[in-house]
C-alpha cells in the first residue's frame, strides 16, 4: 500500500491508519483520488472493488468501541462481499485512538481516521463517507444501539436500487427493546414533530437513527453539499437527498436504548436548535 504524506494538505485534519492513503493532489491524482475543495477530504474516483464501506464515528467511546469493533468485524467477515470499515475518531479526549489502533493493527479492511480536534459527529461522518471506497456507502453508531445484523433488513433495498435506506426507530415494526425515558420519549416525538413539518420531511418518521445506508453516487453528491458539522447533519443530508430527487426508503429495526449521560439537555438543545435553524436558512436560499 502506497502512503503519501503532506502535512500541508490536512492542516485541519490528520489521519492515523491501517491500509489508508494520505497525500497532497499530485499523489492523489495519480491513485485515482482527488480532493474535495470545500471539505479537503480525499476522495476515491471509484470504488476499488469494495461492496461495503462503513463509518463509523466516535467521540470518547474507549469503554465501548471494542464490543463495537469485534461485532461488526465478526459479523462482516462472514459476508461475501468485500467490506472496510472506516472509524473517525473525533478528537477524543480519552483512549479511544490508541485502543481503536490497537485493536485493528494488521487489518487492512480498517482505517482508523483521526481529527486534530472534536469536530462534530456530522463532520465525522461525512469525512469517512467522502473518503469510502464502497459501492455501498452508510454508517452506524459506536455505541451499538443498533446490531449490525441489522443491515440485512437494508441491503434488499440497495440491491433494487434504492438511493438512500435509513433506519428508522419510529416507523411501524421497528423493536425497542430498552424503552427511553418519558423525558427523552417526549423530546424524541416533539423533534420528529418539527423536523416533519418545519424543516420539509414529512412522511420520515425517524430523522436521527445511527444506521443510513447510501449508493455511492448518491453518498457523494450529497455530503459534498453537507455543511453541518453537529448533530442535525442527518436533517440536511435527508433535505439534499430529496431536492436531489434520491429515492428513500425507511426501514424499521431493531433499537437498543441505553443512556448517555454526556448529552445535556439545555445545552444540546440550545445547540440543534441554533444548527436547525442555519439548515433552514440554507434551504430557503436554495
Amino acid at each position: 500500500m502506497v502512503h503519501c504524506l503532506d502535512e500541508s494538505t490536512h492542516n485541519t485534519e490528520a489521519a492515523t491508519t491501517v491500509g489508508a492513503v494520505h497525500g497532497g493532489d499530485d499523489c492523489s491524482r495519480a491513485m485515482g483520488l482527488h480532493v474535495h475543495p470545500r471539505h479537503g477530504v480525499v476522495m476515491p474516483d471509484k470504488p476499488g472493488g469494495i461492496y461495503l464501506s462503513l463509518v463509523v464515528p466516535a467521540f470518547n467511546e474507549a469503554q465501548r468501541i471494542v464490543l463495537t469493533l469485534d461485532r461488526t468485524v465478526s459479523y462482516l467477515s462472514q459476508q461475501s462481499y468485500p467490506w472496510e470499515l472506516l472509524m473517525v475518531d473525533d478528537g477524543s479526549t480519552d483512549t479511544t485512538i490508541a485502543t481503536l489502533t490497537t485493536a485493528v493493527r494488521g487489518d487492512a479492511r480498517i482505517q482508523v481516521l483521526a481529527n486534530v480536534q472534536n469536530s462534530g459527529k456530522g463532520y465525522s461522518v461525512r469525512r469517512g463517507v467522502l473518503e469510502a471506497r464502497g459501492e455501498i456507502i452508510g454508517f452506524m453508531d459506536a455505541d451499538y444501539k443498533t446490531p449490525i445484523e441489522e443491515i440485512e433488513k437494508i441491503v434488499p433495498y440497495l440491491r433494487d436500487g434504492v438511493d438512500v435506506v435509513i433506519g428508522s426507530r419510529a416507523a411501524a415494526g421497528s423493536t425497542l427493546e430498552v424503552k427511553r425515558s418519558p423525558v427523552r420519549e417526549m423530546g424524541s416525538r416533539v423533534f420528529s414533530r418539527v423536523a416533519r413539518n418545519l424543516m420539509g420531511l414529512s412522511g420520515i418518521h425517524d430523522t436521527q437513527c445511527g444506521f443510513k445506508f447510501y449508493q455511492r453516487a448518491a453518498a457523494r453528491e450529497i455530503y459534498s453539499r453537507v455543511e453541518t458539522n453537529g448533530y442535525m447533519f442527518d436533517i440536511e443530508a435527508l433535505l439534499i437527498a430529496r431536492r436531489l430527487g434520491f429515492k428513500i426508503q425507511e426501514v424499521p429495526l431493531r433499537w437498543m436504548n441505553e443512556p448517555d449521560s454526556r448529552f445535556r439537555l439545555v445545552r444540546g438543545t440550545i445547540e440543534n436548535s441554533t444548527e436547525l435553524l442555519k439548515i433552514r436558512m440554507r434551504t430557503l436560499r436554495a
